[in-house]
């Protein structure tokens, strides 16, 4: 790829700040997207398979996107007339229960868990499935990051099932026939029955497998027809579930070697979470997002400028400072809940000021839409631009850089007519011990 590995440093428009949407992006509301984007300085957006088109089979949602393709080209062309790169954000080789490699017949190459076999002939409203072999070590528990799957997988028909029967007769209890749109059937005793494996929530492929490879290429695919300028290879942590620990850098490596056969373009190329397995230097552009900030975000900051230097510099890639929510989720009954701390001005001043000094990229999840309403989000937009138009027009010296990128250190950009102007910032903190 000549837009990664020991190209990459030379691509300017992968310093550019990006955003990830699952908001469905339609005609109707691509205008009000892209200036929201501009109003804080975003100039990429990687659409994310949760909005628009379908992960595994990529098709498009026909409720989003009713005349298809046409429809999805419409939304590229008028972020590419704004200047604004537009990105895919699949989940590799993972496969959505509402694909057509689902129903209305399984895809062979599902890959499976667990194989038993029917202890008894299993009729159409059966809705208990008896089995030779123990279940003792199955489990209900079902989670995003959590490898295990309620599906069972008997000829042509998937069953989802709530509960065990973990002494003899071993039995799966609470059976949903004809899951996911597949169709109920009568099975014979001696049938085997084969538990799916699923991680986020998604069934996974069997290693090596066509359909493995095939995911691949559709995604390469789906890159070329809509005229792309970036992949996000998200999901890409996942998949140590194939074939175990050992082999996960051969394995991740296959699916993008395979992908990257089939671009007619080269990508701003990047995967979830950082994992940088052997060889993907070669095509990466970006490297060092990791993880995303609920409080601390000036330690935050520091970690990954120190990180980076130590990974992303070194192997001439552009490095990242992590994904960033404008306004963090504060529901009290969230997952984080009380300890999401409001970003404060500072703390995107820190930001910026290290996003200059190590000649980084910075991503934002979608809060900055979710939460525009709110006057503060608001209050941030001209300093977000104002970094924006110095790192355009001015950039740092090497000195600056050099000064700017030890821990702790920050300094606050002022713009007159007289153009911009560093400055030193002290800020000093309060607490508020009682409102009387």
């Amino acid at each position: 790829s000549k837009k990664g590995g020991p190209y990459a440093s030379e691509i300017e428009r992968s310093k550019r700040s990006y955003t990830i949407m699952t908001e469905n992006i339609t005609m109707e509301n691509v205008d009000e997207i892209i200036a929201d984007m501009k109003m804080f300085g975003f100039q990429q957006v990687n659409m994310h398979h949760m909005g628009g088109y379908r992960q595994g089979d990529f098709t498009l949602f026909e409720d989003v996107y009713p005349n298809g393709m046409p429809d999805f080209k419409a939304i590229v062309d008028r972020f590419h007339e704004n200047d604004i790169d537009l990105g895919m954000q699949p989940y590799t080789f993972f496969v959505d229960p509402k694909s057509s490699y689902i129903s209305p017949i399984p895809h062979r190459d599902l890959d499976v868990m667990n194989t038993f076999t029917l202890s008894e002939d299993l009729g159409t409203d059966e809705t208990t499935i008896y089995v030779q072999e123990s279940v003792t070590h199955l489990t209900t528990y079902y989670a995003y990051t959590f490898v295990n799957s309620l599906y069972l997988w008997i000829d042509d028909e998937l069953i989802h099932f709530s509960g065990l029967n973990k002494e003899k007769p071993y039995a799966f209890t609470g059976c949903e026939r004809g899951a996911l749109g597949t169709k109920i059937a009568h099975h014979k005793k001696g049938s085997q029955v084969r538990q799916l494996k699923e991680y986020f929530f998604y069934f996974a492929t069997r290693v090596g497998s066509e359909l493995y490879f095939e995911i691949a290429r559709k995604t390469a695919e789906f890159y070329n027809e809509a005229g792309m300028d970036m992949i996000y290879l998200d999901a890409i942590d996942g998949t140590f579930i194939l074939d175990g620990e050992d082999y996960v850098w051969y394995h991740a490596l296959t699916f993008i070697n395979e992908m990257f056969k089939y671009l007619k373009s080269d990508p701003i190329f990047d995967c979830c979470y950082n994992p940088q397995y052997n060889g993907t230097w070669f095509v990466r552009t970006r490297y060092g997002a990791v993880d995303r900030a609920r409080r601390g975000y000036t330690e935050f900051v520091d970690a990954h400028v120190l990180y980076n230097s130590k990974t992303a510099e070194r192997m001439l890639v552009t490095p990242e400072l992590g994904w960033w929510d404008l306004y963090p989720n504060h529901k009290p009954n969230g997952i984080f809940g009380w300890q999401s701390k409001v970003v404060m001005m500072e703390d995107l001043e820190y930001l910026y000021l290290k996003t200059l000094a190590a000649d980084a990229s910075v991503s934002f999840l979608e809060s900055f839409r979710k939460h525009k309403h709110i006057p503060m989000l608001k209050s941030y937009a001209p300093l977000l631009k104002r970094y924006l138009r110095f790192r355009e027009k001015v950039g740092l010296s090497d000195a600056a850089k050099s000064v700017l990128r030890i821990p702790g250190m920050t300094a606050s950009l002022i713009e007159n007519a007289n153009g911009f102007e560093l400055r030193e910032a002290r800020y000093n903190r309060y607490r508020a011990e009682s409102f009387d």
